[in-house]
């Protein structure tokens, strides 16, 4: 999908490292110019450092927006904030990060600082943030009428 200004934008629930590897190289096939930005938020029980870790391995990555889904399952954005900190440190990135409380607003972020020619934003993370990347996207819910 895209913003009104062309500004790419990917949406995907790769919430392991696996997962995150194949999301990556599969954006730097079909957008091999762009800068990324990334928002992102993942659950608890995911392997937040490792997933950081694929993140700061791409020579493309500018921005990391890190946030939090409105789920009792969902990682603090502070402590995938501060997985994010150790993992920068160690691969020298000179990518930006914020954190934001909610994911309307880390979207909106990424979107206000990205250029709409060299940028695409990747969102991704826990399926449990998907709902409210949908409604922040105004992307209508298709529900299953036997839910």
């Amino acid at each position: 999908m895209e913003f009104d200004n062309g500004l790419p934008v990917v949406l995907d629930v790769a919430h392991n490292p696996p997962a995150f590897i194949s999301l990556f190289d599969a954006v730097k096939r079909e957008y091999p110019n762009r800068k990324l930005r990334v928002v992102m938020a993942l659950s608890r029980l995911k392997d937040a450092l490792e997933c950081t870790n694929v993140l700061y391995s791409r020579q493309n990555l500018s921005a990391l927006y890190v946030t939090q889904a409105n789920h009792e399952k969902a990682m603090e954005a502070s402590t995938l904030e501060a997985y994010a900190h150790e993992v920068s440190r160690n691969n020298s990135s000179n990518a930006i990060m914020s954190v934001s409380p909610s994911i309307e607003q880390a979207i909106e972020t990424a979107r206000a600082e990205s250029d709409s020619r060299n940028d695409i934003i990747v969102i991704c993370g826990s399926v449990y943030m998907m709902t409210e990347v949908r409604a922040a996207l105004k992307i209508p819910q298709i529900l299953d009428p036997a839910e």
